[in-house]
């Protein structure tokens, strides 16, 4: 099976993000500030439409600061025992181990936990998924990022995680940004593309990069 490009072309770096530099320097500022110990807001909140790069950009930091990750998708882990069974047990007092054991502290370099689609949740702040996040933030001593689209959809859940996290805005790609990557990947996969279909398709993927790196491969 084809290696799907969105994976392939995933920006290994937060040098390559492209059409949101600004977001990505604040999160880099962010993790930096854990060098000194745990900054006075452990979490990040990255929202923005779909496509416009914030899981990319979570990836990209984990691997710029050389911090392992556990990758959740919150529409998953719905409830507060999934969140605190896997986020809280790895992100208070222990990390995790390139297999998945937890360790000592100690003995561990950081994790940074990151948790997709975190306005998907069911329930407020007094029971399910929003009070787990709002707990696991408060205890963490590991670096955490919450990935969302409607950024009011999860802090109307739970004002608390509105003082507990900064936010971190991602805008959609123009069209000129959408046109430049497609054209880069198609050089890299060796394939001619007109430039009018590479036009057409970064228009009609209205600023969503993963769409238009979709139907580029489709096409």
């Amino acid at each position: 099976m084809q290696e799907e490009w969105t994976e392939k072309y995933r920006p290994k770096s937060l040098s390559e993000i492209v059409g949101n530099e600004a977001a990505a320097h604040s999160l880099r500022r962010w993790a930096n500030s854990w060098a000194n110990g745990r900054p006075y807001r452990k979490a990040i909140v990255l929202t923005g439409d779909p496509g416009t790069g914030k899981t990319s950009a979570a990836l990209a930091l984990a691997h710029d600061m050389g911090w392992d990750f556990i990758e959740m998708n919150a529409s998953d882990l719905r409830n507060a025992a999934s969140i605190k069974g896997v986020a809280g047990a790895g992100s208070v007092n222990q990390t995790f181990s390139a297999t998945g054991e937890f360790l000592l502290s100690s003995k561990g370099e950081r994790k940074l936990v990151i948790l997709d689609e975190a306005d998907n949740l069911y329930g407020n702040v007094d029971k399910g998924g929003p009070k787990a996040i709002v707990e696991t933030i408060r205890e963490s001593n590991q670096p955490i990022i919450l990935i969302v689209n409607d950024y009011g959809e999860l802090s109307d859940k739970s004002k608390a995680i509105e003082y507990l996290s900064e936010k971190i805005q991602f805008r959609r790609l123009t069209r000129r940004d959408v046109v430049r990557l497609l054209k880069g990947i198609a050089d890299e996969e060796r394939v001619t593309v007109p430039a009018d279909v590479i036009e057409h398709v970064a228009e009609n993927a209205n600023g969503d990069m993963r769409a238009a790196i979709n139907d580029l491969q489709m096409l």
